[in-house]
């Protein structure tokens, strides 16, 4: 490749620019504003000045955990968007995302991370809230749903026909036990239906054989209200004799997580019963709507920010953080850093100019001070100029 030697000392190919060591005295009112303004400029490499202290005995670490705490509601909202098919933002580079915030927002106003952190909680109490609501109508609907199917089913468990009861083979008309009773026992409910044969495995063994299991599968998949994801399960119908049976059976459907529910002996009060609960879907079926809609609308309102809300934590993190590799003068009440820039003076001027900016910005009352140190014995970090 070629380089435009115009641009470039020929030096600089095999060797870094020049660095000067410098030395900042900043007020400590100034010092966001001034951090910001440096960290726009991407010309300065701080030295730690505490070097000996840990993560959580720095100045500033209570201010880098609101931040850690605010993007852990930003990852609960994306989390959120996401299980909603709301989220539509590709995956790009860091550099990508940072170069697209600066240039959409270069000339806001400064963020304050008070008011940010406040409507970011704001905002998780209102999503926690709606999640909950949905997830117990999702819950109640699925509920519905299986129980209208096991209704469905043990209807045609408890049918009649001709056919020979001694089959296993399941048929919607075969009989299984006189609604008159014959001394029999049922538990009924739905499964998961890749449990199905090991739960008859194990109910088979743990009774016995003194049972008789019947299973269907249900023809539509069920949404799990937790998790959000599509599920396919089976009714079954357990018949057994003695109520010791039925305290075992129990426990065994507990263990692997059927859901049991009442069923009727006599058609008509399962006719009923299925009429009612028809009903009730149908009016739970038009409040998931009008939920769904509302939900949308301020997902919709999220997603809008939700990237620049990441960037602006990311960028109030990043200057607590590098805050916490000052010395503090107490007596001052001052910042002391020191730092690696290049030795140009055009880039100099563009550090005391950031510095004025970040007093100008804070209305501190004595401005920034910048000196250079003697590095005679110190080893500089390594700097190229990107070429475009």
């Amino acid at each position: 490749f070629f380089l435009d030697c115009k641009r470039v000392n020929m030096g600089s190919i095999l060797r870094s620019k020049p660095m000067l060591l410098i030395q900042l005295y900043i007020q400590i009112e100034a010092a966001h504003d001034t951090i910001d303004e440096l960290g726009k400029l991407g010309l300065v490499q701080f030295r730690d000045f505490n070097p000996d202290v840990n993560a959580f005995q720095r100045n500033f670490v209570n201010e880098v955990k609101r931040a850690d705490e605010m993007e852990r509601k930003l990852r609960y909202f994306e989390e959120e968007l996401k299980k909603a098919g709301v989220w539509n933002i590709p995956e790009r580079p860091p550099h990508v995302v940072y170069e697209e915030y600066v240039n959409a927002h270069e000339n806001d106003i400064p963020v304050v991370m008070d008011q940010l952190e406040a409507k970011l909680e704001e905002i998780e109490q209102e999503l926690i809230l709606l999640t909950g609501n949905q997830e117990t109508l999702d819950r109640n609907y699925n509920e519905l749903m299986e129980m209208k199917h096991v209704l469905e089913k043990d209807t045609a468990f408890f049918g009649y026909s001709g056919e020979n009861e001694s089959s296993l083979a399941y048929s919607e008309n075969q009989p299984l036990v006189s609604e008159e009773g014959n001394g029999l026992s049922f538990v009924t409910g739905v499964i998961l239906r890749n449990k199905i044969s090991t739960f008859e495995r194990v109910l088979w063994r743990a009774m016995r054989g003194n049972l008789y299991v019947r299973q269907a599968e249900i023809g539509e998949p069920i949404k799990d209200p937790s998790t959000g994801e599509l599920e396919e399960k089976n009714v079954f119908i357990v018949l057994f004799r003695g109520k010791n049976s039925k305290h075992k059976i129990e426990k065994l459907c507990e263990a692997f997580g059927a859901n049991l529910y009442p069923c009727p002996n006599s058609e008509s009060e399962r006719e009923q019963l299925l009429s009612e609960i028809n009903e009730r879907l149908t009016d739970l079926r038009s409040v998931l709507a009008r939920t769904a809609t509302h939900n949308n609308r301020i997902l919709g309102s999220i997603m809008n920010d939700i990237e620049k809300w990441k960037m602006d934590v990311l960028k109030e993190k990043s200057i607590y953080h590098t805050m916490n590799l000052f010395n503090y003068d107490t007596g001052r009440r001052c910042l002391v850093a020191e730092g690696w820039c290049p030795e140009e003076q055009s880039d100099l001027d563009r550090i005391r100019a950031a510095l004025d900016r970040g007093h100008q910005r804070s209305n501190a009352s004595v401005p920034s001070v910048l000196s250079v140190l003697n590095h005679k014995n110190a080893t500089p970090p390594t700097y190229f100029l990107q070429i475009d």
